[in-house]
């Protein structure tokens, strides 16, 4: 019985999981006991109102209100 083991306790990349699978239902002696598969969803964040997303830009991009402001009025 050989355990396989790497840095990361979960693997999230389909395409390595993929390919550690393939490569084991290639071997006739190696048996798959079991696999784990969740699907997890993420909430949307809540909207952020005017003040909230000005502290935010200038915590995160440091950048001031009037700009944020100018650029927030375009994208609208």
């Amino acid at each position: 019985m050989v355990q396989l083991t790497w840095d990361r306790s979960r693997l999230f990349h389909k395409s390595a999981v993929q390919s550690i699978f393939s490569r084991l239902q290639e071997n006739p002696e190696a048996t798959i006991i079991k696999v784990d598969k969740h699907q997890k969803n993420k909430s949307k964040p809540y909207p952020l109102n005017t003040i909230e997303m000005q502290k935010l830009v200038s915590r995160k991009l440091f950048m001031g209100s009037a700009e944020t402001m100018k650029i927030a009025e375009k994208l609208y």
